[in-house]
Order: C-alpha cells, then sequence, then structure tokens
C-alpha cells in the first residue's frame, strides 16, 4: 500500500484546486463536477518498479521555491492537526485504489466526518471512503520549529526539544553515540567514509528534574491515591541519596559519586514505572520501601525492588520466584513463564482448606458435643485469619462466618438432629469451597498472559539494569578508561571499541525496557563529546540516529505496522555537495535496515507481513545533486506565482513551465529548469557588479594615465568570466590614449585564455 495522490480541494496557499501525484505508476487526474468529484488516471509507460530498493514502495520530492508550500504540502500528508479538505488515492499491490476522503464536515473534536462531504467516483462507480489507512507517516525536518509543533511525528525534532538548548543538544549527542555503536553505522559510512566520530567521551550520570518525575503518574494520566503515593515513595528515595548543592536541589542529584548518581536515576525510574493492573490477586512484599532503599548494597537493594514489584503484580508468581532467584540473574526466571499458571500454592492452599473441613467432618462424632463448639470456632478461625486471608479469598470468609453464625445458633438450642445438620452444612462448604477455588482458577486463567506480560516486562527490565550496572564496573577497569570525580573518560582511540560498544548495548537495553512505559522517556547517562561538529555533520547524524531511536521504543503501538510513509522536509541541508550526491542512494540503503530492527523483541509469529516492512519517502529538497536521483515523474513542483500564491504543475496538464528532466539531468539543467532559476546561475552582487563597471567602461571617453588604467584592470582582473572580462578589457583598451605594448600582449592573453576554453568544451563534447 502506498500513497498515490492528493487532491487539494482549497487552501489558502492556492488560488484553485490542486493534484499532487506523488508516484509515477499512474497519473491521476480530479475534476469536481455537481456534488461529486471524478477521479481519473492514465498509466505511464515509462514508469520502473522498485528503482531504489525492493523494501522503498517509492521514493518522491516536493521542489519550489522558499515560501511556496513544501513543508504544508508535508503537514497535509501528514494528516495530523490538519483541516485541509483533501481527497488521498492509496494504491494496493494489485493497483486498486483506496480513498480517504477528507472534504466533509469537522466534529468538535476536529476529526473529519461525512456530513457534507463530496462523494468521489472512479471509472463510474462510487468509491466510499476508508475510515483509516493504518499507514503512519513519519515526519523529519533538521530543524526544530515552534511551527511545526502540531505536525506530530515520533521523529520530529521539534518533539525532542527540551527546556533549554544544552538539554535538547546533548540529547542529540546520546541518540548519536546509541546509533554509532550499532551495526547499522556500518551500512552509513559505506556511503559517508568522513561520517564524524568522537575521539574523547564523557559519560555521567544525567541529572533529572525531580519536577518531572514526580509528574508521571506510572503510566496513568490523572494523580490518584497511587500516584501521590508514588510522589512520597520518590521524595523518601531522594532523602536517601542527598542534594547538598542548594542551587541544584530541584535535581535528582549533585555529587562526584558516579555510582551513586547513576543509582539514584536508576531507583528514581523504577519507581515511576510502577503501571500494574490491579487484580484480587496483588500481594505485597514484607520488606516496607523505607527499609529498603536504606538497603546499602545495590544488588541487594535492586533484588529487594524487583520482588516488591513482582508481589504487586501477583503474589503467586512472587512465592514461586522467592524460592528461584537465589542470585541475582533474573533472566533465569524467564524460562519459567509459560510453563505455569503459577498456581501451585493455590492448589496447595486448597488442599489444605478442604483437608480442614474433612477433619471437622470427622471431629463431629469423635468430639464430645460440649468441646464440639469451641474445635469449629478455633479452625474456622484459623482457615478465616489464616489460610483464607487476601482479597481473592473475601467471599470465602463471609461464607464461613455466616456458616459459623449458623451453628452458633444451633449449638445454643442444641436440637436432636444438631450432628446431622452439622455433618450437612460442612458438605455444603465444603462443594462450595471447591467451587470457588475453580472460579479462581479459572478468573487466573483469563489475565495470566497480562500477568505475565508484566511480570516479564519487570524481569527484563532488572536483568537489563543489573547487566548495566556490572557492566559499568567491568568498563572502568579497561585501558583508556578513567573514573573521575564523577564521571568516566574514555579515550575511544585507546579503548577496544568493542568494549564500549558492549557498554552501550548494555545501556540500551535498560533505555528500552524503561521506554516500555510509553510515558517515560528514559535517560540515564549524560554523554559529553571532545569535540563539536558541524551543522552539516550534526544533520547527517541526527537525521539516521532520530529514525534509530524511533526502533527502541518497542511498546509504541506504530512500531507494529506493515506500511510506513516517511516526510524529510530538507532532511539534506547543510550538506556538501559530496554528501548531497550520495544522500538519495544513503536513505534508500539505510532507512530499510533501520526499520527491520522493529522486528527485535518483538513477536511476529502470528502476523508474518511485519517481517518485511515497507516505506514510502518522500523528500522536500533546494538541491540539484539530490533530485538528480529521482525520476521526473515523481517530483512534485510548486511555482510561486506573481501574486504570491502558489501552484502545483501537473505532469497531465500541458504546461511548458513544468520541467521535462530529473534523473541524471545536467546540475546546470536542473537549476535552471526543475528549481525555476531564471536569469543565470550568476550571483546578484557580481552581476550589478559586473553590470554597473560595463556601464562605467562604455561611458569613459578616454584614459590618459596609466594609473587610471591600471585601476580599471584591477576591477576587470577579479572577474572570472572570460567573456565578459575580455569585452571589458578590449573596451577599455580603445579607449587609452597612450598605446603600450603590455596592453596588446593583456589582449593577446585574453584571446589565447578564450581559445583554450574553447578548445577544452569542444574537446569534453567530443
Amino acid at each position: 500500500m502506498r500513497l498515490a495522490a492528493v487532491f487539494i480541494i482549497e487552501h489558502y496557499l492556492f488560488d484553485e484546486p490542486q493534484c499532487l501525484n506523488i508516484i509515477g505508476n499512474y497519473f491521476y487526474s480530479f475534476k469536481i463536477e455537481y456534488k461529486k468529484i471524478i477521479i481519473n488516471r492514465v498509466i505511464n509507460s515509462q514508469y520502473v518498479d522498485n528503482l531504489h530498493s525492493n523494501n522503498i514502495t517509492e521514493l518522491s520530492a516536493i521542489v519550489g521555491a522558499n515560501g511556496s508550500g513544501k513543508t504544508t504540502l508535508l503537514s497535509i500528508i501528514n494528516k495530523e492537526h490538519d483541516s485541509t479538505r483533501t481527497i488521498f488515492i492509496y494504491e494496493d499491490e494489485n493497483h486498486d485504489i483506496k480513498v480517504v476522503n477528507r472534504t466533509g464536515m469537522l466534529d468538535e473534536n476536529g476529526y473529519f466526518t461525512e456530513r457534507s462531504q463530496i462523494p468521489t467516483y472512479f471509472n463510474d462507480t462510487i468509491v466510499y471512503s476508508v475510515p483509516n489507512i493504518d499507514i503512519p507517516t513519519l515526519y523529519y525536518s533538521p530543524i526544530p520549529d515552534e511551527d511545526l509543533s502540531d505536525v506530530s511525528s515520533s521523529v520530529s525534532k521539534t518533539t525532542h526539544f527540551k527546556s533549554t538548548l544544552i538539554e535538547y543538544h546533548l540529547d542529540n549527542i546520546e541518540r548519536s553515540i546509541m546509533l554509532m555503536t550499532d551495526d547499522v553505522v556500518d551500512e552509513i559510512k559505506k556511503a559517508y567514509p568522513e561520517l564524524p566520530l568522537y575521539n574523547y567521551l564523557s559519560l555521567s550520570a544525567k541529572p533529572l528534574y525531580k519536577r518531572d518525575l514526580r509528574n508521571i503518574y506510572a503510566g496513568f494520566k490523572v494523580e490518584g491515591d497511587i500516584e501521590k503515593s508514588q510522589k512520597i515513595s520518590l521524595d523518601n528515595l531522594w532523602k536517601t541519596y542527598p542534594n547538598t548543592n542548594e542551587k541544584k536541589e530541584h535535581l535528582t542529584h549533585e555529587s562526584s559519586d558516579f555510582y551513586k548518581n547513576i543509582e539514584i536515576n536508576l531507583l528514581s525510574y523504577i519507581l515511576i514505572d510502577g503501571t500494574s493492573m490491579e487484580t484480587a490477586f496483588n500481594g505485597k512484599y514484607e520488606i516496607s520501601f523505607n527499609d529498603i532503599i536504606k538497603e546499602k548494597n545495590i544488588n541487594k537493594k535492586l533484588k529487594h525492588l524487583f520482588f516488591h514489584k513482582i508481589a504487586y503484580i501477583d503474589k503467586y508468581f512472587y512465592y514461586s520466584f522467592k524460592e528461584l532467584l537465589t542470585g541475582y540473574d533474573y533472566s533465569v526466571l524467564l524460562s519459567h513463564l509459560g510453563r505455569t499458571n503459577f498456581d501451585e500454592e493455590l492448589k496447595e492452599k486448597q488442599s489444605r482448606v478442604i483437608s480442614t473441613i474433612l477433619n471437622l467432618k470427622n471431629s463431629v462424632n469423635n468430639i464430645p458435643i460440649e468441646e464440639l463448639r469451641y474445635y469449629f470456632e478455633k479452625k474456622i478461625e484459623l482457615l478465616i485469619n489464616d489460610e483464607l486471608r487476601g482479597a481473592e479469598f473475601e467471599s470465602f470468609r463471609e461464607n464461613l462466618i455466616s456458616f459459623n453464625d449458623y451453628l452458633s445458633v444451633k449449638f445454643k438450642k442444641n436440637q436432636g438432629d444438631l450432628l446431622e445438620e452439622i455433618s450437612r452444612g460442612l458438605e455444603e462448604v465444603e462443594f462450595g469451597i471447591n467451587k470457588s477455588f475453580e472460579a479462581i482458577f479459572k478468573s487466573r486463567l483469563e489475565i495470566i498472559d497480562q500477568l505475565e506480560n508484566g511480570v516479564r516486562k519487570a524481569i527484563k527490565l532488572f536483568a537489563a539494569i543489573q547487566d548495566f550496572y556490572n557492566g559499568l564496573g567491568d568498563f572502568v577497569k579497561k585501558d583508556g578508561v578513567d573514573l573521575v570525580e564523577g564521571e568516566i573518560n574514555i579515550n575511544l582511540s585507546v579503548i577496544d571499541f568493542i568494549d564500549f560498544k558492549d557498554l552501550i548495548q548494555k545501556y540500551k537495553s535498560v533505555i528500552v525496557e524503561f521506554n516500555g512505559n510509553n510515558l517515560i522517556n528514559a535517560q540515564i547517562l549524560e554523554f559529553r563529546p571532545d569535540k563539536k561538529l558541524s551543522f552539516g555533520e550534526k544533520s547527517l547524524l541526527n537525521l539516521f540516529s532520530s529514525f534509530y531511536e524511533f526502533t527502541l521504543k518497542k511498546n509504541d503501538y506504530l512500531r507494529r505496522k506493515e506500511h510506513y510513509i516517511i516526510l524529510l522536509d530538507e532532511a539534506d541541508l547543510g550538506f556538501h555537495p559530496l554528501w548531497k550526491k550520495k544522500f538519495i542512494s544513503a536513505i534508500s540503503t539505510v532507512i530499510p535496515i533501520i526499520f527491520e530492527k522493529l522486528n527485535e523483541d518483538i513477536d511476529n509469529s502470528n502476523t508474518s507481513e511485519l517481517e518485511k516492512r515497507k516505506t514510502q519517502i518522500i523528500i522536500s529538497t533546494h538541491d540539484p545533486l539530490t533530485l538528480s536521483d529521482i525520476p521526473n515523474y515523481n517530483i512534485v513542483y510548486i511555482d510561486k506565482l506573481v501574486n504570491g500564491k502558489s501552484d502545483v504543475l501537473n505532469i497531465l496538464d500541458d504546461n511548458s513551465y513544468r520541467p521535462k528532466q530529473s534523473f541524471g539531468a545536467n546540475v546546470h539543467d536542473l537549476l535552471a529548469n526543475s528549481f525555476f532559476l531564471k536569469g543565470g546561475f550568476m550571483g546578484e552582487f557580481a552581476k550589478k557588479y559586473i553590470t554597473s563597471l560595463i556601464d562605467e567602461v562604455n561611458n569613459i571617453e578616454i584614459i590618459n594615465s596609466e594609473k587610471e588604467f591600471n585601476s580599471y584592470v584591477r576591477k576587470i582582473n577579479i572577474i572570472d568570466e572570460p567573456f565578459f572580462k575580455y569585452k571589458l578589457i578590449e573596451s577599455l583598451e580603445s579607449k587609452y590614449s597612450i598605446k603600450k605594448h603590455n596592453i596588446d600582449s593583456l589582449i593577446e592573453k585574453k584571446e589565447r585564455e578564450l581559445k583554450e576554453l574553447k578548445r577544452k568544451k569542444e574537446n569534453d563534447q567530443d
């Protein structure tokens, strides 16, 4: 599935409706008739399928002058927060079309409705709008811009912008480091061998804002009792890691103890990652949170917090894990998931309760009646207060209390059939208890997958944290690594890069597990490199690292899509021409490889179509080198009109202004035609200078001094265009009253230069 064409009914940029042919397999046109829109298309016999990559369904471009509307068109295609009345045409693998009709009225939430919608027809048949084409758009621009804040996108630079410029800068560095330590960087370096890498790097624990952490409500949007308790726990945690710097008390730490700073960051995120399903099986860890955070040993502290989290998710998982986890290797617990419902404790409890009831039945005829009442009360009380504690046994307790009250009445009356009635009552109790246990087992079976998912997430999170923390301890012992005053200094030219890569991969695993809670964007470390990169270098790294970061958010629902539309808004901005020549080739190779990483840690066993992700890429650009890698039929050209409006030059229109060439075309032709560069390629300042100098020389009647003559020669000599230089020298010489040999020589020299230039051009053409 791919976006083929867009028909814009009305927009302030345009005087009339506009048709955008995004891909060139078919050329679409739209005609508005009375109360309906007619869609037509003709096949493009020149179309080449899978030109750029098998995993890129199409690569297209939008070209136009500044202010012509390129970003606006990308925003319309992005759809989010856009109310432009538009028809979107999608093609499936069989070239059948699907239509998204956004011409109706908007509801109170800003969504398009069918009310007042203009119906669309194709091949004389009405085409009904598809409510949702499940192809997310990912918009990227190298420039963070407040005007783009409404362009919803997981990879937008604007959404990454923080409260301070330094935060934004350091976040970009972290994304770049993550990318540099992944195998995908090898593919990027094939296209860009000059890919910038750092020589030295400092790692420290990122100072986190307490305010931000307090306002992440454990996965909930509204603060409730649980969230208030969470805030209290956070404050108690931070008190055990005191920040003595009054000016920075709003941060989680400000100390020279690297490991303590790492601990406080990890533990803070553990607390706000407290999402859990409320069930009758939620339990409580026997050690209080306040006692846990007083534990000095970080490994023991993490283990306590792990059990604290597991017990809250499900007490029966906790009972089993407490026996299974003897050390700190949490990953060993993963092998036990899926094999059982972790109801062994429940089954044993059922056996013990039924055994007690059977003992009561046997006691009816074996214990003197005057002792029987006391014996029954004691056993039932033990069941209620010991065996049947917990929310899941509430109905059990109520029934036993009712039975106990019933017995109390019977014992007081002491009728002749007392023992027989007690026996019948116990049989009913036994039957009811077995039925109640069956109901509990059934209810656990219904939610066991959810419980296991929560437990699995906790196991993987603590396994990743333990592995990362231990990895830090091993890493600081390596050659080229020094731990100094709260930071690790790394000489990247000395260390074994495999060791560094291994540490970053462990860190990445922690980030991935924390970010499974969609409200969390965890950052434990702060990266500070030794050198500053150019804007072009940053643009290159930020482009690929932004998409790479998208693959790390493993619980983002957008990961589970087969098709994506990627919108790159002047992503080649700041690139040297050598890099621009490689831009299309690089994204055609690297973007599919990055999107393959969406399958990591994701079970695609029931969704085989996700094994091969498909991307459609639409770029905007001002560069002819970039445009020369895209077929002309895949380019949307926007012309800026004299009245300030814009106009899309449709490929089907009889329009001589639409450029006819792009793919592999000469750069000068692309500049002149595809970018509507009228008036030649000379800079405006130089053009005005030469024009003014020509007028000045033409108005000279005679030159009487060598000094005046040489002054004009200097002005002429900075001109590198041979024709203008020769004509000006020739005109100047004719007005020089003192004929000298050096002037003749100058003319002869310029004539020789022109002849040599002509000869070279003739040779180049041959």
